[in-house]
């Protein structure tokens, strides 16, 4: 009987939650960079994509260039807000990337990935919160550079 009713209990509350929240905590934004000249397609930095689902993205070179590789990224998104005098805030977000630590990378234009969720690392209140997200860079050399791996 006890077990019923925490069923219940845990069912009418996740019901009673904004449906905003429950859609929001299972997408993420794809961050996406390019070191040369190039285009990632079909998405686009920021895109939001669905948590856990794999996905399949292409990076195409621009004319004259040619693909290099796949770099995984670790984004840390720093917000702080101070406000001025009038009550304004006068600090934007900031973004840095730094290379991920995972020795993954590849040569393979065509990168199929598995979405990765945001993680809150800290937060004080509402200043500063700081949230690291995984994305990915591709990168684009002229096409008379060598490049490691397979070449296309």
């Amino acid at each position: 009987m006890k077990k019923i009713f925490l069923l219940l209990t845990f069912v009418l509350f996740v019901q009673s939650l904004p449906a905003q929240m429950l859609e929001n905590s299972w997408y993420a934004p794809l961050f996406l960079y390019t070191n040369g000249p190039g285009r990632i397609y079909p998405y686009f930095n920021s895109h939001i994509l669905r948590v856990g689902y794999r996905y399949t993205m292409a990076a195409v070179p621009n004319r004259g260039y040619k693909f290099a590789g796949w770099q995984p990224v670790d984004v840390f998104t720093i917000t702080q807000t101070n406000f001025s005098i009038s009550g304004r805030p006068i600090l934007p977000p900031m973004q840095s990337i730094i290379p991920s630590p995972m020795p993954i990378s590849t040569y393979n234009p065509n990168l199929a990935f598995k979405m990765q969720g945001v993680i809150l690392i800290t937060t004080n209140g509402s200043n500063p919160n700081i949230t690291r997200a995984y994305g990915w860079q591709a990168n684009f050399v002229p096409w008379y550079q060598n490049v490691p791996g397979p070449q296309r």
